[in-house]
């Protein structure tokens, strides 16, 4: 396979690799498979081309890609590597790589026992430059599928999806969305500060804002949401208003990327 990895992240990438072989699992230790499920993967994705892909962290490898990685990425299938991926990414986030994974190694082992890893996704978002020179503003999401039974991650599956068209604000920051109403998430976790400090979301949206906020980031209008949901536009709208009350953001579309950013659509 061609690598295409640049300089300026040549030590980027090797402080990424040092991370994940420190928390390289004996060979004694037992493993328990997260088995994804492939149906309700979309769960992952917001609105935009994605692809996902598996990425072994004992060899470093992706194990799988799916067929839209080109096309986010613009590099041919043979080209696709973990390696050249990170080439694409713009040199201060590829620096804030290795802390990223720091702090969500530490996350796991401080926060979580063995049997909740699975149940987070990690969420941040990340700049890259195709070899077509197209700028964009990537959301990176990933969860476990195999870990040790002392909690070391073995294998993840990540999502990436092209936000490029919000603008979302790049604030280097991490984000643990639980999947589960019993764990909680954990938003807007600053990695390049070594003390470790929870913040979590306040914003108690309920289930129809949820729903109201996902269906404006597909570009659905006030409208097209009421005769979706069998509702007047009159309560989409109220329903709008207080949405951003309770955020802060200044209009639907900060709203949205904020919602997309922290993993509540």
């Amino acid at each position: 396979m061609k690598e295409i990895l640049t300089s300026k992240n040549i030590k980027a990438f090797e402080c990424l690799v040092n991370v994940w072989k420190n928390e390289k699992l004996s060979s004694e230790a037992k493993v328990e498979m997260m088995r994804p499920d492939i149906s309700n993967i979309t769960d992952f994705f917001s609105a935009g081309e994605h692809y996902y892909c598996v990425l072994n962290l004992e060899t470093q490898n992706l194990d799988f890609i799916s067929v839209h990685a080109p096309k986010v990425l613009g590099l041919p299938m043979e080209e696709i590597c973990i390696k050249n991926i990170v080439s694409l990414y713009d040199e201060e986030d590829a620096n804030l790589l290795p802390y990223k994974e720091k702090t969500i190694f530490h996350f796991t082992r401080e926060k979580l026992n063995p049997k909740e890893i699975g149940k987070y996704k990690i969420v941040y978002t990340i700049r890259l430059k195709t070899p077509q020179n197209q700028q964009k503003i990537i959301l990176h999401q990933s969860k476990a599928l195999e870990i040790s039974e002392t909690g070391k991650i073995l294998k993840v599956l990540i999502v990436q999806t092209d936000i490029t068209y919000l603008q979302p604000k790049i604030d280097h920051s991490i984000s643990f969305i639980s999947s589960h109403s019993n764990l909680p998430s954990f938003y807007s976790i600053d990695s390049t500060i070594q003390n470790f400090k929870i913040k979590k979301n306040y914003y108690n949206f309920t289930k129809k804002e949820k729903e109201i906020i996902g269906l404006f980031s597909k570009g659905l209008r006030q409208k097209e949401i009421a005769d979706k949901l069998c509702i007047s536009p009159l309560t989409v709208k109220t329903h709008k208003q207080n949405i951003i009350k309770k955020s802060n953001a200044k209009n639907i579309t900060e709203l949205v990327t904020n919602c997309i950013k922290e993993g509540i659509i």
